[in-house]
């Protein structure tokens, strides 16, 4: 029997809560944005003198295929990990299946400060 070699390219993702039940998937695309909220100060004449911004993360959204034909998105709020990094789902849709994969879209976000691997 030939040995098989799996070619695999692009970042990792994987979700779910067991080792058992994690589902694995190969990155297709990636977009990464940053990103925060803004609080401007105004003067007495109006003019802004002061701008605060706080929450600052990163929001990446891409799409995955995992090679099995009957897979749940993850939930949103659920941590997954792309590359060892952990982020929080925002959004996430099945895009289409087979009987042999399924792509799946995901928007999740991650905010500076926080360190989703701590329990707590």
């Amino acid at each position: 029997m030939a040995d098989t070699t799996i070619i695999q390219r692009g970042a990792k993702v994987s979700w779910g809560i067991k080792a058992s039940e994690t589902t694995f998937g190969i990155v297709q695309s990636l977009t990464r944005t940053k990103n925060g909220d803004v609080k401007d100060y105004r003067n007495d004449t109006g003019q802004v003198c002061t701008r605060v911004v706080y929450n600052k993360g990163e929001t990446v959204s891409f799409s995955t295929i995992v090679p099995e034909s009957d897979v749940t998105p993850p939930v949103i709020g659920e941590v997954i990990t792309i590359d060892g990094s952990q982020w929080i789902v925002e959004s996430s849709d099945k895009q289409w299946s087979n009987e042999d994969a399924t792509k799946i879209n995901i928007v999740a976000k991650v905010f500076e400060g926080i360190n989703l691997a701590s329990e707590v």
